[in-house]
């Protein structure tokens, strides 16, 4: 009750403003309608007051001093309302204020201040002094912030839920594209139908379905057949591993072989005692200053700078191969075990 005898209040205050704006403007039609409206407001209060008892009214601040408007701009009204600070108010020129401040440290009278507009009031409402209620900011009511009814929030949410499901069915539709436009005579229509895209998604999901068992039914025979290759290339890759060794240690039986063969022909001729004893690099060792190559259908001659430290390697490697360099015995430094054979 209290809560609809201040909104009432409020709308008092805003008709007599516009009543006191139209009368200032000669327009005397729509002050006497604004008039006759507040009129009718006011009776409607007295008639909710008289079902409140009169000790919740007393001090309670739901009798506002609205004024009586007349046609010389003179407010007329019982000093009834009393402002309290953090409460917002309707004043005489409809606006409303911000939550008021405690000014009591400025003004002994004006002891409330609006934030928002600067102005200052009394107790009772008053802002200023004078009778031109068109240059005056009295307040005039309680402001009440307006509230629904239960069924109109529920209104409100039903109808967000609404359009938010309506979305989701929307993008899903559009990525049907056309077909989830369609009408039934044929014609493509601007937005999706929602009333299609269930179909179209029961569809793909039929769609899908038959897809997987297919793919599932064919899983096993590719599984089997994968895993076969792969052994295959397993056996075939250790082959190879064996055939390369293979015939790395060929290699190095034939130069050895070779070399054997130079030195008992040196031997022969009685070089021997002439000539430079070498012995031909095997798999994995380094080359050092003093050791030779011998190019392909060339000549043996000494190693160059940028070559010393390279290590050799399997003839298949086509880099710095056995079979290729020498090293003369008196500056042998091979150990006893050289290591294993670079891969």
């Amino acid at each position: 009750m209290k809560h609809a005898i201040a909104c009432l209040n409020t709308q008092i205050g805003i008709l007599i403003h516009n009543a006191s704006v139209f009368h200032g403007e000669g327009r005397e039609e729509d002050r006497d309608r604004n008039i006759a409206e507040a009129d009718d407001l006011r009776m409607a209060v007295e008639a909710l007051k008289d079902e409140i008892p009169l000790s919740e009214r007393m001090g309670s601040g739901i009798e506002p001093r609205y004024p009586k408007f007349t046609g010389t701009h003179t407010p007329s009204a019982p000093d009834t309302l009393t402002l309290e600070v953090g409460k917002r108010y309707v004043r005489r020129d409809g606006k409303i204020t911000g939550p008021l401040t405690d000014n009591t440290g400025d003004f002994r009278d004006f002891v409330f201040l609006d934030p928002d507009s600067g102005e200052t009031y009394q107790t009772d409402g008053l802002s200023g002094f004078g009778d031109d209620l068109e240059w005056r900011e009295d307040i005039v009511a309680e402001y009440v912030e307006p509230q629904s009814a239960p069924w109109e929030e529920s209104a409100k949410q039903f109808s967000r839920d609404a359009d938010f499901y309506r979305g989701i069915v929307t993008r899903i539709g559009e990525l049907y594209g056309d077909a989830a436009k369609r009408c039934d005579d044929g014609t493509i229509s601007q937005d999706v139908l929602a009333l299609v895209v269930p179909e179209l998604v029961e569809t793909s999901v039929n769609q899908f379905r038959l897809l997987a068992s297919f793919v599932g039914s064919k899983a096993t025979s590719h599984t089997e057949i994968v895993s076969d290759a792969a052994a295959e290339i397993r056996a075939l890759r250790t082959s190879l591993e064996a055939e390369r060794y293979r015939t790395a240690e060929a290699v190095r039986k034939l130069e050895k072989f070779r070399m054997d063969y130079d030195a008992k022909a040196a031997e022969v001729v009685g070089l021997r005692g002439q000539e430079q004893e070498y012995r031909m690099l095997e798999i994995g060792e380094v080359t050092q200053d003093g050791d030779e190559v011998k190019p392909a259908g060339g000549q043996w001659c000494r190693l160059e700078m940028e070559h010393l430290g390279w290590r050799i390697n399997p003839r298949e490697t086509g880099h710095f191969p056995v079979g290729y360099y020498r090293r003369p015995i008196s500056l042998d430094t091979k150990p006893e075990n050289p290591d294993t054979p670079a891969a």
